[in-house]
């Protein structure tokens, strides 16, 4: 018997989600999907011939196994509590929270929730190529890790697995460059600018520029800890 989602948002990562269950019905079942523009629910009819549900008490009614949420991140937080407190599972594409306080509140509110986060970068071929040769040991003992792909906090779940650290700190270095001719495009074909996305990533709230500096005391303990092994 296959188990049975419902779904949160018609963007394009939630495409992939709706398509899984299309390719794969002896697995999963799409129940239905809310969207509160009236564009994404005809987006989900025409696409996936999704039932559209209007409020979140109608996916409730369905009793589905889990609730996949494919939402912008400030919308996160509401939807977690809400599930968290009708004890349903739910999936979410991005992180829950944009500063320390909200997820601490989030956690005295919800702790014990069944939550997950959806990271999937580390598990792309590419990188898992990548990851797979560091944790081989022909490399030695791994200590640094640089890349140049994606951003903030899926890069973060690459480099941490290079390195084979768990949930320790590193210490974050970043500095940014241009070049007009390497610049990438975005989905619609149009140019973006990396640096500038950046900088707004780490100027967005104290959490973020916290999190760094707090990363950065931690991992030069670790440094000054193997110099001393060295000598």
């Amino acid at each position: 018997m296959p188990c049975k989602f419902a779904l949160i948002g018609t963007g394009w990562r939630a495409g992939f989600f709706a398509d899984l269950a299309r390719r794969m019905p002896e697995r999963f079942e799409m129940t239905g999907v809310l969207c509160h523009s009236a564009a994404g629910r005809e987006r989900a009819i025409a696409l996936w011939r999704a039932r559209i549900y209007e409020r979140l008490d109608e996916i409730l009614a369905d009793r589905p196994d889990f609730v996949i949420a494919s939402v912008p991140g400030n919308a996160v937080p509401d939807l977690a509590l809400f599930f968290a407190q009708r004890d349903l599972p739910v999936l979410f594409e991005t992180y829950c929270s944009r500063s320390v306080e909200e997820m601490e509140n989030l956690y005295r509110r919800a702790g014990g929730a069944r939550i997950q986060l959806a990271e999937q970068y580390p598990f792309q071929p590419m990188h898992a190529s990548r990851i797979a040769v560091a944790a081989s040991g022909a490399l030695g003992r791994v200590y640094q890790a640089r890349a140049s792909f994606i951003q903030n906090y899926h890069t973060l779940a690459v480099l941490r697995r290079l390195l084979g650290i768990g949930m320790e700190l590193p210490l974050v270095m970043a500095w940014q460059g241009e070049n007009r001719r390497a610049a990438p495009s975005t989905r619609a074909g149009g140019e973006t600018d990396l640096a500038a996305a950046l900088n707004r990533w780490m100027a967005e709230g104290e959490y973020r520029q916290s999190h760094i500096r707090v990363v950065y005391e931690s991992i030069s303990r670790v440094r000054r800890k193997n110099t001393r092994r060295n000598h």
